[in-house]
């Protein structure tokens, strides 16, 4: 996938220099690709440090559990061992992880990396990787942040591309490249065909239903007023802030949920 955006990336900057050649504009060609090549580094570079904290909450969450399932709840058992005393399901629940994290660690490790294995390797085939992209798009609140960044990221390069007199249905088969997300990218092969009949880019848009609604009604107002690569440069600038604060809120949650979840566990044997 990694290399296919790169190809494109490549065939995006080609398309605009012999644009730029044929028009006689390559300063001006240059400063766009400038501006498309920052913009997207900035937003990238955003959402890569934002998910830093969520990600390092997630690993010492996962690593207190297995502490208190090892250590903690082994030291409080031999209170149930007369066998006399009632056990609620959460707390048998509870020792009975704390005994096969105690006996059968080493293959839940086993069977941990094997899943994460078979996973990338699954997700690295064409169909895997389409239905995890799908998939992650429909996980609340962190979806709808991966589509704005995809429609961001595909506003971008949209407007570089149209604005440089790069042909409509060329500088969608480009963008599609670009985009990381392979269901929103597989989705503007449509787009394109509604193009070559004559449909415009707002409506077939529209009908894919995988970005934004308001992404199609830019996408109108550019049309009827002949500005398509003014409203792409609008979209994008739109759904990098709309990334962004989809991004804070996401954290913002992330971190009380894991604390409650750490809190629960640790007020059963307090």
């Amino acid at each position: 996938m990694s290399g296919s955006r790169d190809d494109a990336q490549t065939l995006a900057a080609v398309g605009i220099t012999r644009a730029g050649e044929a028009s006689g504009s390559l300063g001006q060609i240059f400063e766009r690709l400038s501006e498309f090549e920052r913009s997207r580094d900035e937003l990238r570079s955003y959402i890569v440090t934002s998910m830093i904290y969520p990600s390092l909450l997630a690993m010492v969450g996962a690593g207190s559990i297995f502490i208190i399932l090892n250590f903690v709840v082994p030291r409080f058992a031999t209170i149930f061992d007369d066998g006399r005393m009632k056990i609620p399901l959460p707390t048998l629940i509870m020792l009975q992880a704390s005994q096969i994290v105690q006996n059968w660690w080493w293959l839940v490790a086993l069977a941990l990396a094997t899943v994460v294995i078979a996973f990338r390797f699954y997700i690295g085939t064409p169909g895997g990787r389409f239905w995890w992209d799908e998939s992650r798009l429909k996980i609340p609140m962190l979806g709808e942040a991966m589509r704005k960044a995809e429609t961001s990221r595909f506003a971008r390069a949209m407007a570089t591309l149209v604005g440089n007199n790069v042909p409509l249905v060329q500088s969608l088969h480009i963008s599609a490249g670009i985009l990381f997300n392979s269901r929103m990218a597989n989705s503007l092969k449509d787009v394109a065909q509604g193009v070559k009949r004559g449909e415009g880019i707002s409506q077939p848009l529209a009908r894919t239903k995988m970005f934004p609604p308001l992404a199609s009604h830019l996408l109108t107002v550019g049309e009827e007023t002949g500005k398509l690569d003014l409203m792409f440069a609008r979209m994008a600038s739109i759904y990098e802030e709309e990334t962004r604060a989809s991004i804070k809120r996401f954290t913002a949650i992330f971190e009380p949920i894991v604390i409650l979840i750490m809190g629960i566990i640790v007020a059963r044997w307090s």
